[in-house]
């Protein structure tokens, strides 16, 4: 067959390669192998059993039971002896465990098999029960701290929100109601209650202490004294001798104005208005309450039901926020909160140090509205991957595992005895993987009605799923397309039906960092001259510069022509010297998905015909003699590469045979050679032929 030659007639060339469409599966599930088996095991290790009744008179101490490292056998079947066979694609995982009798420092230390882990194929799909199956990644809420503003009831009264948003645990929620002036707190999810009962379990026992939180220093004039009256002196007010005109705790009265104002006092520390409010709201019985007291007043308000002792209301606010087992916001939480709140805290549950800065922060926001945050913005979503979500539900299913371990543990005496295989009851492990493929919203029957559907279905980004949205309750904004998805995900590529803006794509260069932030590529630009380095940014990294598109004119010495250059800031365009430009596109298909780069001259469609077309292309049956196209976009090739149904010599070498079954090849380096088999008349899962 005549191999057809390609002329590219594209004026701009792209900075970079089209990476690996699938590295991201690939990468993920690696890192979940690698790391992430280990990582949840150390979090239930060591697992300690109690001392048996007969030795505790003797002192002993029981065993502690420890695991060291795993590693992942060889598959009983190939690929396609699975897909024949109706059976999982699957290596058997090993666990080496350690168990030490802690009273006599003895060790005895196996390999146990844990089950059977389902592997990712080299096309970045599974094979469960003989059909082949596609994790989607989702995208979720980051864990961190929201400032939101919201109207509530029919009246639409603005209410400030600063909410705590863990990946695991309670939520807590500080209010800011603008026309009662008052502050409030939600405690998981349940009735609002007075703010200073939570200040009161953080120890800010008296009134004074609480408008200590955030006092407001006034320079001292008559319009300002005017209008502060009413306000609580939170330090005394003394004239040039020392004399106290107006002590701590008294309130502004318009008699104490001229005195003031003749003592030629500078500057006055007063209460917040808010604040203010906020204390004198309360009954004098909630004033005069202790910490104790206000624990089990939170607790007869948040669990009515139940009888309120000191020990129990501790124990369980304790639990819900300050308890690592039970409240976890992770590294990423973490750094947000102490970006947003100015924190240097290294704690992963919450502490009074954050929702103390929390309270500042919403009481100075009426007036910085600007510092609220965006509910959809990209900088505060990001993405659980094919192999964080196989982790998370590893961890699901171990957790289970844990007790049962722990009551096998229970019944030994003597370390001679225990055979570790027998204490690991494998199918418990594995069930909640098995059923999380079988059954998941996320783990979804592979679209493989032609290699880009294929590739497509790979790359693609769901908000549904446990933990996700609701495909009923969605609201429009989070389905519309915002302007941090520039360059991150797709705004094409997208379902027509109920499921619109919730199901994306990923764009051509987009990345997924170690968090799960999506980045998009740059190149620099310094002092007008574009650079070489390239910079994968965050999307709330980009809202800090002035990024130009790929079509600007340019100079042969790669500086910008222009004086005047229009760039992208945030969520609107502007001119600016070109000096002041920070950064450029790397490509003028930077900001679509691999389908809609498909379509030629996408750029004059109207966005509703781009949307069906990126989506029909999909929909194309393959042919029995396929033929290429007489006009492409130059995407072509990186979809027959990636798409895994092209076979590619992974080494230089020689053809030393051909069939119809196989091509062999003598490799350069004297290696064994390297075999491949062909791919042809294969079934799909939409009964294709490819």
């Amino acid at each position: 067959m005549e191999k057809r030659e390609r002329y590219s007639y594209g004026k701009l060339k792209d900075a970079i390669d089209v990476p690996n469409l699938i590295s991201v599966q690939l990468d993920s599930y690696k890192e979940f192998v690698d790391k992430g088996i280990m990582e949840v095991l150390k979090k239930f290790s060591p697992i300690e059993s109690k001392p048996h009744k007969a030795d505790v008179k003797k002192g002993e101490k029981g065993f502690r039971l420890e695991f060291v490292r795993s590693r992942v056998g060889e598959p009983k079947y190939s690929e396609d002896e699975c897909r024949l066979k109706d059976t999982t694609y699957s290596v058997p995982l090993y666990i080496t465990i350690r168990i030490k009798d802690i009273h006599t420092s003895e060790i005895k230390e196996s390999e146990a098999l844990f089950g059977y882990l389902p592997i990712m194929t080299e096309r970045g799909t599974f094979i469960i029960n003989g059909a082949e199956r596609v994790v989607v990644h989702q995208l979720v809420r980051s864990p961190g701290v929201y400032f939101v503003q919201e109207f509530e009831g029919s009246e639409r009264i603005p209410t400030f929100y600063a909410h705590f948003l863990p990946e695991k645990g309670a939520w807590l929620e500080i209010l800011l109601n603008v026309k009662k002036g008052i502050l409030q707190a939600r405690i998981d999810r349940k009735k609002k209650v007075k703010l200073p009962l939570l200040l009161k379990i953080l120890d800010f026992v008296e009134p004074k202490d609480m408008l200590n939180i955030y006092p407001v220093q006034i320079s001292v004039d008559e319009d300002e004294l005017v209008f502060r009256q009413g306000s609580i002196v939170l330090e005394d007010v003394k004239d040039k001798n020392g004399e106290i005109l107006i002590h701590t705790g008294e309130k502004l009265q318009e008699e104490m104005i001229p005195q003031i104002l003749e003592a030629k006092v500078q500057k006055m520390l007063l209460a917040h208005p808010y604040m203010q409010k906020t204390v004198e709201n309360l009954e004098d019985e909630e004033k005069a309450m202790t910490s104790d007291e206000a624990y089990i007043e939170l607790f007869r308000k948040l669990r009515p039901g139940e009888i309120p002792r000191i020990n129990i209301a501790k124990s369980y606010f304790n639990g819900l926020y300050f308890d690592p087992d039970h409240y976890d916001l992770t590294d990423i939480g973490r750094a947000k909160i102490n970006a947003k709140l100015g924190l240097k805290v290294d704690s992963q549950v919450l502490t009074k140090e954050d929702i103390i800065s929390s309270i500042k922060y919403i009481l100075d926001i009426e007036s910085h509205e600007e510092r609220l945050d965006t509910k959809d913005h990209l900088g505060n979503k990001r993405v659980r991957t094919s192999g964080e979500l196989m982790k998370l539900e590893f961890e699901r299913g171990f957790s289970r595992v844990q007790k049962m371990i722990e009551d096998k543990l229970n019944l030994y005496n003597s370390l001679d005895k225990i055979n570790i295989q027998s204490l690991i009851n494998v199918r418990a492990v594995m069930a909640t993987l098995q059923q999380f493929f079988a059954s998941s919203q996320l783990s979804q029957f592979m679209d493989q009605v032609n290699p880009l559907a294929e590739l497509t279905h790979k790359r693609r980004i769901s908000a549904l799923g446990p933990g996700g949205l609701r495909r009923e309750r969605a609201r429009f904004e989070v389905r519309d397309v915002h302007h941090s998805h520039y360059g991150r995900m797709c705004p094409i590529e997208t379902p027509e039906g109920a499921n619109i803006g919730l199901i994306t794509s990923m764009a051509i260069f987009a990345q997924i960092d170690k968090y799960g932030f999506l980045r998009t590529p740059y190149r620099k630009v310094e002092k007008g001259k574009i650079t070489d380095r390239i910079d994968y940014l965050m999307a709330d990294e980009e809202g800090n510069y002035n990024i130009a598109p790929v079509n600007v004119s340019i100079n042969p010495d790669n500086t910008l022509a222009d004086e005047k250059v229009t760039v992208r800031f945030m969520e609107s365009y502007r001119y600016v010297n070109k000096d002041q430009v920070n950064y450029i596109d790397v490509s003028s298909k930077q900001i679509v998905s691999v389908s809609a780069a498909m379509i030629p001259f996408i750029e004059n469609d109207d966005a509703n015909r781009a949307l069906m077309g990126s989506n029909m292309q999909r929909q194309g049956v393959p042919i029995v003699n396929p033929q290429a196209p007489l006009v492409g976009t130059g995407m072509e090739k990186y979809v027959a590469r990636d798409s895994g149904l092209i076979v590619l010599a992974k080494n230089p070498g020689t053809v030393k045979k051909v069939s119809s079954q196989e091509i062999v090849i003598e490799r350069d380096d004297h290696q064994p050679d390297d075999v491949y088999k062909l791919v042809k008349y294969t079934r799909t899962n939409q009964d294709t032929v490819i």
